[in-house]
């Protein structure tokens, strides 16, 4: 973003000076790119915003309006009066009017409907029947299709008179049912004559999506197949929207937003505008759930007391044998969560991966226990302890890569987002299986704690 701190400063100068003075605002603005003037707002207080929104033509409210943050939106949209949102929403693609209805109180979205065009009530009404989070809800219905049996010159004159279409990319081919058939790019129209039949240009090999597919499978297979959009089809390939490019790049930022929230257990991700009640909230669950485990390990070292009695020193590297079978237990899940999420790693590869993860673990450690344990017996004087604590290490850093590996797994096989395991859970299970098991080896190898 160029200068926006200056700018901001300019815009706030003359909100102070002239109380949202039209006439000087509009010098300001017109210069500034949608998504830094985002950025901009959501830097003023409420009611600043909703007065230079007031300012905005209903073109420019539109753009700024589709670059916010989905809190900050949703308080406009709350504020702002239906008729100054029904002109703003019909300057956007249905997708993006369907979100914003979605997120308006029942009254407001009533009397929005109401006051924008039939068809694009009907087209917003449509869009709300699906899920957000599924092709049909990311879905736009501005794209151009034509009759398998159309030439090449309709095809571009079809083209040519979308002047409203989000993606120009692709033009589908469809049968007499509207059923997708095949797909052409302008290059493909342009290189042959003009009477050719659309069925002899056309590539037949479409990759689709179903409208009810999640989201998140939509952007990998994108990813996968480099597509700049993907049609989205129903159970009789009838073609009902497009998922564009820039949509899946909005829900691979989520999803990896998303994911990582759940993966550190932070729950709210934004690091500056999200309130204290906000963070605690969204913390305070993860953060109770590492308690409660962390309190049943605590109980469960009463049965161990013997054995830490009789040689107290192993208390002293326990913290070591957390920490690194708990690292390394994050580590693997993070693989798995990432993998399963984008598409790279499937469930038939899992135990693959389950025994490749383990060798990894073995080897580190063997490494981390050697070096521990020679600490351990240099700082004891016992070569037993530095057996106990060497062997701790490594069984307590293998078995935390199954729990890595296989717990996230499991939960994506059971249909349980699996980064909903990872963080916390794994956390708290990788630190009370490699102290139960640290301290079972001692018991196994002092005498005094096993009589």
């Amino acid at each position: 973003m160029q200068n926006s701190e200056a700018l901001l400063e300019q815009i706030s100068a003359v909100f102070e000076r002239h109380g949202i003075a039209k006439e000087s605002l509009q010098t300001l603005l017109p210069i500034i790119h949608p998504a830094d003037l985002a950025i901009i707002v959501e830097d003023l207080e409420p009611e600043d915003q909703l007065a230079l929104f007031q300012v905005f033509s209903a073109q420019r409210a539109a753009e700024v309006l589709d670059e916010l943050r989905a809190d900050t939106k949703a308080e406009l949209l709350q504020r702002m009066e239906a008729d100054r949102l029904a002109p703003v929403i019909q300057q956007l693609a249905p997708d993006a009017q369907a979100d914003l209805v979605e997120m308006m109180p029942a009254g407001k979205e009533d009397a929005v409907l109401r006051l924008v065009s039939p068809t694009q009530a009907a087209q917003i009404q449509k869009l709300l029947e699906y899920a957000p989070t599924t092709a049909g809800g990311r879905m736009t219905t501005n794209f151009v299709s034509v009759r398998e049996t159309q030439t090449a010159r309709e095809a571009i004159a079809a083209l040519q008179g979308a002047l409203h279409v989000e993606t120009a990319d692709y033009i589908y081919a469809v049968d007499e049912q509207n059923r997708i058939v095949g797909v052409l790019t302008l290059r493909s129209l342009i290189m042959v004559g003009s009477e050719t039949p659309v069925n002899q240009v056309m590539r037949r090999e479409v990759i689709t999506t179903r409208v009810e597919t999640d989201q998140e499978e939509v952007a990998n297979v994108v990813a996968k197949y480099d597509l700049r959009a993907i049609p989205v089809v129903d159970q009789d390939r009838r073609l009902l929207g497009v998922v564009t490019f820039d949509d899946v790049m909005d829900v691979i930022h989520e999803e990896a937003e998303e994911d990582i929230a759940r993966l550190t257990g932070a729950g709210s991700f934004d690091p500056i505008r999200d309130s204290i009640g906000r963070r605690i909230r969204g913390r305070l669950p993860w953060l109770l759930t590492t308690l409660v485990g962390e309190l049943a390990l605590a109980w469960m070292l009463q049965f161990y007391e013997a054995v830490i009695q009789a040689k107290i020193v192993l208390i002293l590297f326990m913290p070591v044998a957390c920490a690194m079978g708990g690292n390394f237990g994050l580590q693997s899940s993070t693989i798995v969560v990432r993998g399963l999420a984008t598409g790279q790693l499937q469930l038939s590869k899992v135990f693959r991966l389950v025994l490749q993860e383990s060798c990894v673990a073995l080897g580190i450690g063997a490494i981390a226990g050697a070096l521990s344990g020679f600490a351990a017996w240099g700082i004891s004087g016992e070569p037993a302890i530095g057996f106990i604590v060497a062997s701790g290490m490594l069984a307590g850093i293998t078995l935390a890569s199954l729990s890595g590996t296989m717990i996230p797994a499991a939960c994506f096989k059971m249909g349980i987002d699996p980064a909903l395991a990872a963080g916390p859970f794994i956390t708290v299970l990788n630190d009370i299986t490699c102290v139960l098991t640290y301290l079972t080896i001692a018991w196994m190898f002092i005498p005094s704690a096993s009589a």
